[in-house]
């Protein structure tokens, strides 16, 4: 037999092949770039393995907010509010995975609603989703909103001081800067409110003088707004006084010859800060009449009474008193 012009064995066909099938020369093929076979065999399994992963369904839950939109100008809401519905989708998880979550949500627009309830259902056409992916739940699937009409009204504020002032001390309340605000919301809740209340302002300084303070305002109801919502508390804060009476007996400046005062003792009431009261010493004061004016004879004069300063006199008992000035006697005349 001859095929090309050459004569065919089959003795050399079968010799050639048995060379070939030699497991020791397959063994050395096989180890010939073996690592690059080896990562060229990985390689494919994962990508075998990603498609088939990749193309199986799955299920996943997520959270989506609620958005509200387009509220009416005259309009704002009332009761509770839902923040966030769940919902839970299927579909190939690669799909899956190209969900935005956090441009997710639900937009509710209220434009052209009227006061009172309103009710929005919510389905799959509510989410914006990928296409291939399956809503399977959503929960709730109705939203249920109330609305009030909106009122202004200008209302006053109370303020008060939380009493904290060291013994002895006090604080009065000079001005209060706006004395009045705005409220806004729900004419339920709005039409009731007569007055606001701010934070109670905390007084603790021990030295007497003007203050000036900032304080939040307390809305009156979850729903109403304040503007402004803070304000501004002059206060004036001072030792406290007290009010005691001395004894004191009546001095005479200038010439006090032949001068008798009656009555000798005069009582002073005495008012000021407690702490300086207390430790007043008689030194520092005085109760007198001034003899340079007094002519002979008898007369009544309101007697002079000299404090150190912080103090005033409340009651002089008597508020006058006689002087006697015994004649003077005349020269004599010199002999002839």
């Amino acid at each position: 037999m001859t095929r090309g012009g050459k004569k065919f064995r089959a003795r050399d066909f079968l010799s050639r092949v048995a060379e070939k099938a030699d497991p020791r020369r397959a063994w050395l093929a096989l180890r010939r770039n073996f690592l690059l076979k080896l990562l060229s065999v990985l390689a494919a399994f994962s990508l075998w393995l990603f498609v088939n992963a990749g193309a199986r369904d799955a299920e996943i839950a997520l959270q989506v907010p609620v958005r509200i939109h387009n509220i009416p100008s005259d309009l704002t809401l009332v009761g509770p509010r839902l923040d966030f519905v769940d919902v839970r989708v299927s579909g190939p998880r690669t799909i899956l995975g190209t969900i935005e979550r956090d441009r997710l949500a639900v937009s509710l627009d209220l434009r052209g609603v009227r006061a009172g309830p309103a009710v929005f259902r919510i389905g799959p056409e509510s989410l914006d989703l990928p296409r291939g992916v399956r809503v399977t739940l959503i929960n709730p699937s109705r939203i249920d909103l109330e609305l009030e009409r909106l009122e202004r009204k200008l209302v006053p504020v109370r303020v008060q001081l939380d009493g904290r002032l060291p013994s002895g001390w006090k604080a009065r309340i000079t001005k209060v800067e706006p004395p009045a605000v705005e409220i806004r919301g729900p004419v339920s809740q709005v039409s009731a409110v007569q007055f606001v209340e701010a934070e109670p302002v905390a007084v603790t300084a021990s030295e007497s003088g003007m203050q000036e303070v900032e304080t939040a305002v307390r809305s009156p109801a979850p729903n109403v707004t304040l503007n402004p919502p803070r304000i501004r508390v002059g206060l004036a804060v001072a030792e406290e006084t007290l009010a005691r009476p001395f004894r004191r007996r009546v001095e005479v400046r200038g010439d006090a010859t032949g001068v008798r005062i009656v009555p000798e003792e005069v009582e002073v009431e005495i008012e000021g800060p407690a702490s300086l009261l207390r430790e007043l010493d008689p030194a520092q004061w005085h109760v007198y009449v001034d003899a340079g004016a007094m002519k002979a004879g008898q007369d009544v004069v309101k007697p002079e009474v000299v404090l150190p300063p912080s103090f005033r006199v409340v009651r002089l008992e008597p508020e006058t008193v006689r002087w006697e000035v015994a004649p003077r006697a005349s020269p004599t005349p010199a002999g002839p």
